[in-house]
């Protein structure tokens, strides 16, 4: 696995020289996509030094704890997601967190390389169910994270 031999720290998506060759490699990653999520779903972020929290609220807003949140004092904070980023400028907006990308929040806080997601998907109302997209206008309040 090409991963094993860069230098500690560097993922493959460091050696790639054009940010079409990052866009290109990015839809190859892990991840985990806006549109994918429904409101209630749960994220469990691993980055290089801290573990994030962060589940759908709906209509592009979601409620973050841990990492950076949690020291400083405002863990659950809703908040916004601008994508992920190779470490500079260049965003994917579509993505909310992808394994060897940064998560960019909406207040700019980038979070340091993520090595690992697990989602958890909120419960639904029963057989056939029609689920909700994050877009949802529901009482976005409800604080219960399900797990499963």
């Amino acid at each position: 696995m090409l991963w094993a031999i860069l230098p500690r720290g560097e993922s493959m998506l460091d050696q790639l020289a054009t940010l079409d060759d990052r866009t290109l490699a990015a839809d190859q990653l892990e991840s985990v996509r806006k549109n994918e999520l429904f409101r209630g779903d749960s994220l469990l972020v691993e980055t290089k030094n801290s573990i994030y929290a962060i589940r759908s609220l709906g209509d592009g807003r979601y409620a973050v704890s841990g990492g950076w949140f949690e020291r400083n004092g405002i863990s659950g904070e809703e908040i916004t997601i601008n994508g992920c980023t190779w470490g500079g400028t260049a965003i994917k907006q579509d993505i909310v967190a992808a394994r060897g990308l940064f998560l960019e929040f909406g207040n700019r806080v980038v979070t340091t390389r993520i090595r690992d997601i697990i989602l958890i998907r909120a419960d639904s109302d029963g057989p056939g169910d029609a689920r909700r997209r994050e877009t949802s206008t529901d009482d976005p309040t409800d604080p219960r994270i399900p797990l499963q």
